[in-house]
């Protein structure tokens, strides 16, 4: 009773001196019980909710939340639960972060049953638990995939994890944790203790086993330096005269098999002891166990191989099993000890070491596939034979990422982070949306009280719901008035769809914020992206990022003026690119008229990039060889529809899945086929000095390519008709238009004004489908893409770049523009071109050529003539067009090059 008492007036100060040495009642104690339970709650609701929708609230807690409504969060316990989510979790502690409010229930609970406050052993080990826990998860995975915006083992274990990492090392410190979740183990449950100790008597005893199945050395007692150099001469004097040294021990193999034992009987198969050696013939491999009594006698079984220096001594018949001599390489024979070597070691234990010599007696193969000999005691086991490399060869076909089996993704650690914490203040959002009103009511029109502001990395989306009757051509209307007031260079009034029925009214930041490419890399949506070709552009207004797949584009065109951030964004898409792909999978081809922008990636000839054969460099600068290269590309097209048409596949990628399948096979002259982009800087310069001649192969490329894997990007910083005409138009439906000039140019690019009320500096839209997307884009900078290209130069490698087959266009100095009339067009040779555009768009129509090349009737005719009776097209047929015979870019190089130049003027 005593001792009761004493017991709860310990429990009684204990509580007391925690609430500031007073008494508490009841009352009170229910009181700060339950506030702390529902704190608890609290921020369990909001660590939970965290874990789901980190990535939704990222921009507006890397910003800074404001408290009034204007600002919205993903998390289920509102902004302060995001705030708080963000510091336990993002900040602290990771996904162990749950064990704050764990800590916290079990204290609210603890007071509300009249328990003492001190920590127990339970709240101990929760703390415990999640500071190591954090501390591992950092070690573990650090930064990667940028999960809850740093890790998942929060900034405050990754930081740990760094220091402590510089401090003992990576290995030290993954003992040192090893270490203390085996204590922790321990402090929790005892008889851990017992645990540890069986693992450890189980490696131990593994441990044993192991060494005790590696061959024992022969020789027994203290080793000696004389021994040793002994052992050494005799082992070079066996070699020399090609003997074989056997010592006394051996690794034991079980095993005879039941055909075996039946063969030679059960006696036999259990004398059967070590295996000494192999047997192969031609075809099949046999595996030899010699008896005892053999062993004692020296008789072994060889399989007769000789070298070619090696004299056959006298006697040897030549004979083999089942084939009268004819092939001695295939059967084996009994071969008996000639000469004997003795080897005394130091306790005066004599070892014979032995040459073998063939016998008379051949061995045949009998049934169950064991070779029967006139020797007792021999059992010859036919075993399986594997050609290795055969199956190595396959599995490179099936997998051709096996090519390159060490090769490694580039880490997003060599990015640098361009961003900076940029906020829009509440006050300057209220002000834009007292104008907004302000300016519409003074032109008559009404709209909703409510208007919804979305602050993106450029521009800040205001949101009004015209009231009933307001036409939205009237708000259209007055987008330079707007600006006006609102004092900005530029705005922009769309409609927006989705059942939303409201009008956008996009407004510039004053200060916009820097989407770097380390942010979209890192992200979690990248890299799970399973696209076949996944190209990151940037982040949407909504501070979404955006990632599209160019199989499904499946073509770019990309125009803006000069400065507006087109080589920022095409550098986002190869890097993009170069980050999920493996150089098995993805080829380059890139044409840089300007020399400059491209030549970054001149390091990756020997993994990413194609060239085609005989050029020098794989980046190519010169117009005359990037229509060589272009009209190559389309020959790869047609050789790989033939592949498709021969394997009745409609697209690449099924293609490609039933070679990883082993549906497809080499000798079927079936191959893996590699992605194929290809990039071109400056499309308005290749136009103007090679015209027809690049605007064909690329009008063709654009229209078929897509299904056997080869994709353009275009680029230019003219969009003019002229450049990017109705024909490619038609055949590259994705777009991206980065700031223009004029209403003109935006109209070419993406059929519609837009383009010329962009900001600049990667501002761009993106027309996909009949839709705009306005997005600021992924800057990188050059110290960057020096840094991604030479991790991937610096690590094995293909002998070379990928090659294109052979192609020159005959007689052409890089102009395409005809003269009009009988007037020859620059020294080019029209036959020839017009013999390229002909079987290339299979249209044999004499008025096609005339305005195609701007000819006249009379030349266009004779050209036509001449390409009859060259076999190219067929006979005239009326009115209708000639019949295309040559269909295959090959065959008609074949029939030009049996031409001489002076035939082929006309």
């Amino acid at each position: 009773m005593a001792k009761q008492e004493k017991t709860k007036a310990k429990s009684t100060g204990t509580a007391a001196r925690l609430f500031a040495g007073r008494k508490i009642g009841e009352t009170e104690r229910w009181i700060y019980g339950f506030l702390l339970l529902f704190v608890s709650l609290f921020f369990l609701l909001a660590v939970v909710s965290y874990y789901f929708t980190w990535s939704e609230d990222q921009a507006a807690l890397r910003e800074g939340l404001s408290w009034s409504a204007v600002d919205n969060v993903a998390n289920h316990a509102g902004k302060l639960g995001a705030i708080t989510g963000s510091a336990l979790v993002g900040k602290w502690f990771g996904v162990f972060a749950i064990g704050i409010p764990v800590v916290l229930l079990i204290l609210s609970l603890r007071i509300m049953r009249v328990r003492p406050l001190f920590l127990n052993r339970s709240v101990r080990t929760t703390l415990i638990v999640m500071i190591l826990g954090s501390l591992s998860l950092g070690y573990l995975f650090g930064t990667r995939w940028g999960i809850f915006g740093t890790g998942l083992g929060g900034q405050a274990g990754i930081a740990a994890a760094d220091w402590l990492r510089s401090v003992i090392g990576t290995a030290g410190l993954g003992l040192l944790l090893a270490v203390c979740w085996i204590l922790i183990a321990v402090y929790i449950n005892r008889s851990t203790i017992k645990v540890v100790n069986r693992v450890g008597s189980s490696v131990a005893k593994g441990a044993t086993d192991l060494m005790g199945k590696i061959p024992v050395h022969p020789f027994k007692g203290k080793e000696d330096t004389q021994r040793q150099a002994e052992e050494e001469r005799l082992r070079e004097d066996m070699e020399a005269a090609n003997y074989y040294y056997t010592p006394d021990t051996v690794p034991v193999v079980k095993a005879a098999s039941d055909i075996a034992s039946e063969a030679i009987g059960t006696e036999s198969a259990e004398r059967a002891g070590t295996e000494r050696t192999a047997v192969s013939g031609t075809e099949e491999t046999f595996t030899v166990y010699p008896s005892d009594e053999q062993e004692a006698e020296g008789i072994f079984v060889s399989n007769g191989d000789r070298t070619d220096n090696e004299e056959l001594p006298a006697g040897h018949t030549g004979a083999t099993a089942g084939n009268d001599g004819n092939d001695a390489a295939e059967s084996p024979f009994i071969e008996e000890e000639e000469d004997d070597f003795i080897v005394v070691d130091e306790q005066g234990e004599r070892i014979k070491a032995s040459t073998l010599r063939p016998t008379r007696t051949p061995a045949t193969l009998g049934a169950g596939g064991v070779v029967v000999s006139d020797e007792e005691g021999i059992e010859i086991v036919k075993t399986d034979y594997k050609d290795t490399e055969a199956e190595e060869e396959a599995d490179d076909f099936r997998d051709p990422t096996r090519t390159l089996p060490r090769y490694q993704r580039p880490s997003w650690v060599i990015l640098k982070d361009h961003s900076v914490g940029i906020r829009i203040s509440e006050d300057e959002i209220r002000e834009n949306k007292n104008i907004i009103r302000e300016k519409l009511e003074d032109f008559g029109i009404r709209i909703t009280d409510k208007i919804k502001a979305t602050i993106g990395p450029t521009v800040t989306l205001y949101e009004i719901e015209p009231a009933q009757g307001v036409k939205v051509s009237r708000i259209r209307n007055l987008e330079e008035d707007i600006a006006l007031a609102l004092k900005v260079q530029s705005i922009r009034i769309v409609t927006l769809g989705q059942g939303r029925g409201t009008v956008g009214i996009e407004v510039p930041n004053s200060t916009r914020e820097i989407v770097s490419m380390l942010s979209v890399v890192k992200s979690v949506k990248f890299q799970d992206c399973q696209y076949r070709l996944p190209i990151v552009l940037g982040k949407t207004i909504y501070n979404e990022i955006y990632i599209g797949d160019l199989t499904k584009m499946p073509h770019l065109l990309v125009a803006g003026a000069t400065g507006q951030g087109k080589s920022v964004g095409l550098n986002a898409i190869i890097a993009s690119l170069l980050y999920k792909k493996h150089p098995a999978e993805l080829k380059f081809v890139l044409i840089d008229p300007k020399q400059v922008e491209l030549s970054a990636y001149a390091k990756l000839d020997r993994h990413f990039l194609a060239k085609m054969e005989g050029e020098e460099s794989a980046i190519i600068t010169d117009t005359s060889k990037a229509v060589n290269t272009l009209n190559s590309l389309v020959m790869v097209m047609e050789e790989r529809y033939t592949m498709l048409n021969r394997a009745g596949e409609r697209n690449i990628a099924d293609y490609n899945a039933r070679i990883q399948a082993g549906k497809l096979k080499k000798r079927d002259g079936h191959s893996f086929m590699p992605y194929i982009v290809v990039v071109i800087d400056e499309f308005a310069d290749m136009i103007m000095t090679a015209g027809r001649e690049v605007e064909i192969p690329i009008t063709r490329l654009a229209a078929k390519a897509r299904a056997v894997g080869i994709h353009l990007i275009v680029a230019t910083q003219r969009p003019d008709v002229k450049v990017i005409t109705g024909l490619i138009k038609s055949n590259i439906p994705a777009r991206i238009a980065f700031k223009v000039v004029s209403m003109v140019d935006s109209r070419t690019i993406i059929d519609q004004p837009g383009a010329n009320n962009l900001i600049g500096m990667g501002d761009m839209l993106l027309y996909l489908n009949g839709e705009l997307t306005r997005m600021q884009c992924a800057f990188l900078d050059t110290p960057e893409i020096e840094n991604l290209t030479s991790f991937i130069s610096q690590q094995e490698g293909y002998d070379g770049p990928f090659e294109l087959p052979f192609f020159e266009l005959k007689g052409t100095t890089g102009s395409g523009n005809g003269g009009g009339g009988e007037e020859t067009a620059d020294s080019d040779n029209m036959l020839i071109q017009v013999a390229h555009f002909i079987v290339q768009n299979r249209q044999g129509s004499t008025s096609a050529i005339q305005r195609n090349f701007r000819l006249g009737y009379n030349r266009a005719g004779r050209i036509m003539d001449k390409l009859e009776k060259m076999g190219i097209v067929g006979r005239q047929d009326g009115s209708k067009p000639r019949e295309v015979i040559v269909t295959d870019m090959r065959q008609l190089e074949d029939i030009l090059l049996s031409y001489d130049d002076e035939e082929l003027d006309v």
